[in-house]
């Protein structure tokens, strides 16, 4: 553990009262780096264990939960810790968020990762319906993208609304920007549309605001082909009253923060389970059939697309090194990105090596320029 303890003069900091009638003497406080960080900790050097008092993580803002042997600390919608009871006192370790992904070596943490960080709730949902064969339990530790990118405030309970109960009854639908960053297809905007009955969700990215039209038309046209169903009513919600058509603007929250990822962001959810839906996966409802995710990859790994005898000389390499951003929409195949060339790649004949990712790419590239110079 990282700690930040000085020395002080004898008692300067009280004592601290266990079971046993000697008290123990506090010669130094600090704080450690535990979960997020623990404050007001004391330093007894006679004390052998590490001890954490229920009342310091409440006063921290966390919630304690206990119950059938276990013991659970969250801190609103994310889970920090959790451990079973030993004897009579429930014992934990100092967890620090980790950095790489390549340290989370476990199939629940692959799956995690594949399935763009969804929740444990929402892999051990996929677990009981016996739809990720091999996997008997998803128990997530600390992960630092889902600390930076999914902590929010937590939010007041509710009563939700009815869902309708045909597909294309209802579509709820926004456009979002323009972002900061543009695309790699140069891209400011995006809209969606999302089906209230399973869910569906369909995402175009759009370079001005005025190609809104014409993506609602392919959007019409897809959805007519794959339903059968046609016809429209066009609903408005009055200006300024974002709360009424909520559904689309969390879903925007959810997917501005992933840049060339949006189509994978896409795929993924319309693969995970949702509450609204009782924990049922969007596409199994959509197309009316089991769902599956062996063809899922992680999102920026290093891929390798195998160059066509057309594409290359005798003498060129049978491969180029690519980093993988997503799946192919309306075609089949992967969507990689080459760094060299800088331009997208569609195909098919790829192989991933998934315990790589970009981030382990550059620090190579840094590594060797460094070495050479």
């Amino acid at each position: 553990m990282d700690t930040r303890m000085k020395r002080c003069p004898l008692d300067t900091f009280g004592s601290i009262g266990l079971i046993t009638s000697i008290p123990h003497i506090a010669k130094g406080h600090g704080a450690i780096k535990m979960f997020r960080g623990v404050e007001g900790v004391k330093h007894a050097p006679d004390v052998r264990f590490n001890l954490i008092f229920v009342h310091m993580l409440d006063d921290g803002g966390y919630d304690n939960h206990f119950g059938h042997g276990k013991w659970k600390l969250t801190k609103g919608n994310l889970v920090v810790a959790r451990r079973e009871k030993f004897s009579k006192m429930y014992w934990t370790k100092a967890l620090v968020a980790k950095d790489s992904v390549n340290d989370m070596d476990t199939e629940a943490s692959l799956l995690h990762r594949r399935l763009s960080h969804i929740s444990e709730k929402g892999l051990n949902s996929l677990v009981k319906k016996d739809m990720l064969p091999g996997l008997k339990n998803a128990e997530l530790e600390k992960c630092s993208h889902c600390m930076t990118s999914k902590q929010i405030k937590v939010s007041f309970k509710k009563h939700p609304p009815s869902r309708k109960s045909e597909l294309l009854e209802l579509v709820h639908s926004n456009v979002c920007g323009p972002l900061k960053v543009k695309s790699l297809s140069d891209a400011f905007y995006f809209v969606t549309f999302i089906d209230d009955c399973s869910r569906k969700l369909l995402v175009y990215v759009l370079k001005t605001k005025d190609q809104v039209l014409e993506k609602f038309t392919q959007f019409q046209a897809l959805v007519e082909r794959q339903s059968g169903k046609k016809g429209i009513k066009h609903e408005k919600t009055p200006p300024k009253t974002p709360q009424l058509n909520g559904l689309a603007e969390r879903m925007n929250r959810t997917l501005i923060e992933r840049g060339e990822a949006l189509y994978t962001t896409m795929h993924v959810i319309n693969l995970s389970p949702i509450v609204a839906l009782n924990t049922e996966v969007p596409n199994k409802i959509w197309f009316g059939k089991d769902v599956k995710y062996d063809h899922l990859r992680v999102f920026d790994c290093k891929a390798f697309v195998h160059v066509l005898e057309d594409e290359r000389s005798k003498l060129d390499m049978k491969t180029r090194q690519c980093i993988f951003i997503g799946y192919g929409l309306d075609e089949y195949g992967y969507r990689m990105y080459d760094p060299v060339e800088k331009k997208l790649v569609k195909s098919h004949d790829v192989q991933f090596m998934e315990d790589q990712t970009i981030e382990n790419i550059n620090k190579i590239k840094k590594f060797t320029l460094e070495k050479d110079n």
